[in-house]
């Protein structure tokens, strides 16, 4: 291809925080799938012992990719997130675990969208604005809705896509170009 990311609409977003000093000690998490089963989670020294966080223990402290998301939920409820720019804050209130990624999503015809590279194999997470009555996709001042683009089928989740979907699948068709994609379709 030989162009830029910025050139084809991708900006990568920094994935670090910087949190207030939390005293040391566990608290617990509830599982959300396992009934009775709880986690602890460590604030101060960002560990939690689910298995998800066994994976990402080696990651930086204070980088969103080593959050499971227990830890993601924990210290976004504890305000650890509150001094970061509007897309970490958002990545943090869908309450996931921590992204490998970020990239936001500019086009000429649309409000600019966030891009999250998890993992994962064959789906990216994808945030744009939702549009109130009235607004088209450039001027979009809805919430955030979260939707899945398969970059191996190169098509939404379930054909569901943001107003704007085709400028920005445009973009999303081209992801290949971003590094942390290799690591996301080579995993597992």
């Amino acid at each position: 291809s030989g162009r830029s990311l910025s050139e084809i609409g991708i900006h990568e977003i920094p994935l670090g925080f910087c949190p207030p000093d939390y005293e040391s000690g566990w608290t617990f998490f509830q599982s959300d799938w396992e009934p009775g089963t709880k986690y602890s989670v460590s604030l101060s020294s960002q560990r939690c012992n689910c298995p998800d966080f066994s994976s990402r223990a080696d990651r930086n402290l204070n980088h969103l990719s080593r959050l499971c998301k227990h830890l993601m939920r924990s210290l976004d409820v504890a305000g650890a997130f509150q001094n970061s720019n509007e897309w970490i804050k958002l990545i943090a209130s869908f309450g996931r675990r921590g992204p490998i990624g970020a990239y936001e999503i500019r086009t000429p015809n649309t409000r600019e969208g966030l891009l999250v590279v998890r993992d994962t194999q064959g789906w990216v997470d994808f945030y744009a604005r939702s549009t109130l009555k009235g607004e088209d996709a450039l001027s979009a001042s809805g919430p955030y809705h979260e939707y899945g683009w398969s970059y191996l089928g190169k098509r939404w989740r379930h054909g569901e896509y943001p107003r704007g979907g085709p400028h920005f699948r445009k973009v999303l068709e081209r992801i290949e170009d971003i590094e942390p994609y290799e690591v996301s379709r080579d995993s597992n």
